[in-house]
């Protein structure tokens, strides 16, 4: 008995351990790679590092080619300005690839090399765009505000593949976007001889900065791969999912996941008052907060090709939880009672609960707390559900 809990309790922290590296941390904490810390700030919808990449390998430990720092001088430059890249290398894309997609890159894992949206969305996040600039290293006029808050973007100049030269210490900063076209890549050119944030097509074979970052939230839609039926979108990108009775659903990508952004209203093939039940009781609930479901509905209500919301899922989307415009629709409970209507909002989750037979896991928020809060109820009692596409 003793050998079995110790292997259970090992299982248990391994789980834990592994779940762990899969749950991005909050951003504003400060990402460890390859022996350099980053900080990270939100600005908008995205999470960036605020110094200039240092790293000589990519994530797979591969070793990134014709890395170069400012006059091939790391003991001068390095700490300041980070290094210089090649697009291919940054990227990590074939020379003549036409992307307009995130890409890991040079980026630890969970963070990407922005694209030429990113970067404009950047500008428009922070007003006036000189507050992204920091104070410190450019000659000229003075730029920004105090580096430990911003930005701070440095003119770290770059390697010029056409003279063979390094030019623009302290007067520029270059940085590679993914963003290209089949012979060209938008670079983001940032003041200096720059109007603010401009981006321009470079030569992909310059050596210019790098900065990273992590999409958080996009509240227009999610980026996929390829558009099922039941979506609706256009170049890999989705802004709607319909139920199987051809309810319109709202989507909203949190930290890679693509969430629905209202609670489920779907009946198909149930029975009012026994598989399903309106908020507070009253029909007119259902258009804003949707319908509260069994646990045995609620693992047959999503869409096809999404699910029921697991804890994983509502764990990663914690520090977002207002990106998904949650109703407080509270919770029908089996001996029929309506409880907590305007004030709390229960989810189911996919998993079971013990006994697995009568109980399963919710998810909850009241209104009296930013926290989210994990517990088992009984099956039969009715709560909302969210989906995540597969």
């Amino acid at each position: 008995m003793q050998k079995h809990l110790l292997v259970l309790l090992l299982l248990g922290l391994a789980y834990m351990t592994a779940y762990a590296q899969l749950v991005p941390e909050p951003c504003g904490t400060a990402v460890t790679y390859q022996g350099d810390t980053y900080q990270t700030k939100l600005f908008g919808s995205n999470c960036w590092m605020l110094t200039n990449m240092r790293a000589t390998k990519y994530a797979d430990d591969t070793d990134i080619p014709d890395v170069k720092c400012y006059e091939n001088d790391c003991d001068t430059y390095l700490d300041t300005y980070g290094r210089l890249y090649t697009w291919t290398a940054a990227t990590r894309l074939a020379e003549g690839t036409a992307n307009t997609n995130a890409v890991q890159g040079i980026c630890p894992d969970g963070w990407a090399i922005p694209t030429q949206e990113d970067f404009m969305a950047l500008s428009i996040a922070v007003t006036p765009e000189s507050d992204l600039v920091s104070p410190a290293e450019w000659v000229g006029a003075a730029y920004g505000t105090s580096p430990a808050d911003g930005f701070s973007i440095l003119p770290g100049g770059y390697y010029s593949a056409a003279s063979g030269f390094y030019e623009g210490l302290k007067t520029v900063a270059y940085f590679w976007t993914s963003t290209s076209s089949a012979s060209m890549a938008p670079a983001s050119c940032m003041f200096g001889v720059c109007p603010g944030i401009t981006v321009e097509t470079q030569t992909t074979g310059n050596g210019f900065s790098v900065r990273c970052v992590r999409h958080e939230y996009n509240p227009n839609g999610c980026n996929v791969a390829t558009i099922a039926a039941n979506e609706h979108g256009s170049d890999n990108f989705i802004d709607e999912v319909k139920d199987a009775e051809d309810n319109s659903y709202d989507v909203v990508e949190i930290q890679g996941k693509c969430w629905t952004a209202a609670n489920l209203r779907n009946t198909d093939g149930m029975t009012a008052e026994t598989d399903y039940y309106n908020p507070n009781g009253d029909a007119a609930n259902v258009s804003t907060n949707g319908l509260l479901y069994t646990h045995a509905a609620a693992a047959n209500v999503c869409p096809t090709g999404w699910h029921l919301a697991t804890q994983a899922d509502w764990t990663d989307v914690e520090t977002y939880f207002d990106m998904l415009n949650a109703p407080y629709a509270g919770l029908y409970t089996k001996d029929g009672y309506q409880n907590f209507f305007g004030h709390s909002a229960y989810f189911w989750n996919a998993e079971e609960g013990v006994p697995a037979a009568t109980t399963a896991y919710y998810t909850a928020k009241f209104d009296y707390s930013s926290e989210l809060y994990t517990g088992t109820c009984d099956k039969d009692n009715g709560a909302s559900v969210r989906c995540v596409r597969d």
